[in-house]
C-alpha cells in the first residue's frame, strides 16, 4: 500500500489518499501482530497449563513402575526397565526445554511490544517470536509422541487426521 506506485496509482485515480494508504498499512501490521500475539499467548498457555502437567503426570507413573521393577525383580530391574529409563530422560529434557521456550517466546513478545514503529513491531513478531513458537510447537509434539495417549489432554494428530 506504500510503495511509490501503489501511492501514485491509489491517488491518482482518487481511490485512497496517502494518509489513507498509510493508515491502512498500519491496521494491517497492527491485525497482524494482535494475532501473532495472541497465538503466542495460546501456546504459551497450553504449554504450561496443559503439556508439561500431563508429560510429568506420565513420567511419574514410569518411575513408580520403574520402582515396582526394582522391588520385584531386584538386581534385574536396570535391564528391564532401560526402555522406560530412557523415556523418563528424554520427558525431563523435553519439558525443560518447552519451559525455557515458553520463558524465551514471552520475553521475545515483551521486546517486541516496546518497539513503537508498527511495522518493524510486526516484523520482530514474525521472526523472533514465531520462530520461537515454532521451537514450542516442536517440543510440544515430541513430548506429545511420549506421553501414553490416555493421558495427553489434547487431540493428538493422528486423530485430527483420522477420526
Amino acid at each position: 500500500f506504500t510503495t511509490p506506485k501503489a501511492i501514485e496509482l491509489f491517488t491518482k485515480l482518487g481511490v485512497y489518499s496517502e494518509k489513507e494508504l498509510e493508515a491502512r498499512n498500519e491496521v494491517k501490521w497492527e491485525t497482524y501482530t494482535k494475532k501473532v500475539q495472541i497465538e503466542g499467548r495460546v501456546i504459551g498457555r497450553m504449554a504450561i497449563n496443559h503439556i508439561i502437567p500431563a508429560a510429568l503426570a506420565y513420567q511419574t507413573k514410569l518411575l513408580k513402575n520403574i520402582d515396582l521393577m526394582k522391588d520385584v525383580f531386584g538386581e534385574q530391574y536396570s535391564a528391564m526397565a532401560g526402555v522406560s529409563m530412557g523415556i523418563v530422560t528424554r520427558i525431563s529434557e523435553l519439558v525443560t526445554d518447552l519451559r525455557q521456550q515458553v520463558d524465551c517466546m514471552v520475553e521475545a513478545r515483551k521486546k517486541a511490544n516496546r518497539i513503537q514503529d508498527i511495522a518493524e513491531r510486526a516484523k520482530v513478531y514474525s521472526h523472533e517470536v514465531k520462530d520461537m513458537m515454532d521451537k514450542v510447537r516442536m517440543s510440544a509434539d515430541n513430548l506429545e509422541m511420549l506421553v501414553d495417549d490416555e493421558m495427553w489432554p489434547l487431540p493428538k494428530y493422528r486423530e485430527l487426521l483420522f477420526f
